[in-house]
Parts: structure tokens; sequence; C-alpha cells
């Protein structure tokens, strides 16, 4: 897991935050629409090192959703 903290740059590190600003059992995540380039730019790099995860809704929307490993290494960030 430390491997992974290494790799998160702080709008990374931001974003993992605000996907986890909801109890785990009530998170929605954030649809893409939402996100800025930039968000999302950090969202994939985050998708990549399982952290967040891809959803699809209704009508074709993505939404990003922390996982319960990106939840635990936010645990670590503090």
């Amino acid at each position: 897991m430390a491997h992974e903290l290494d790799q998160l740059n702080n709008a990374e590190r931001r974003l993992l935050r605000w996907l986890a600003d909801e109890p785990q059992e009530e998170a929605v995540g954030a649809e893409i629409s939402e996100l800025s380039a930039d968000q999302i730019f950090a969202a994939e790099h985050l998708v990549l090192l399982s952290l967040v995860r891809v959803d699809y809704g209704w009508r074709r929307t993505l939404w990003y959703r922390i996982t319960p490993h990106g939840r635990a290494v936010l645990a670590l960030i503090g």
C-alpha cells in the first residue's frame, strides 16, 4: 500500500477524499459530468491503482466510486 501512496499526487488525494465524503453504504460517487478534465485525469489514474472504480449508470452515464481498497489507502493518508 505504501507504493500506492507514493504514486498519488495532491489532486488525486483530494479526489479520493471527495469521493469518500459519504458513508460507504450510502456512497453514490461522482458522475463524470460533475468533474473537470483535471479531475477525470486524476480519477483515471486512481482507477488504474484500483482505488476508484467506474460504474455505468442509468442512460449510459459513467460514475466514479471509491473502492474499499481506496478507503483503506485514504485512511493511511489521514
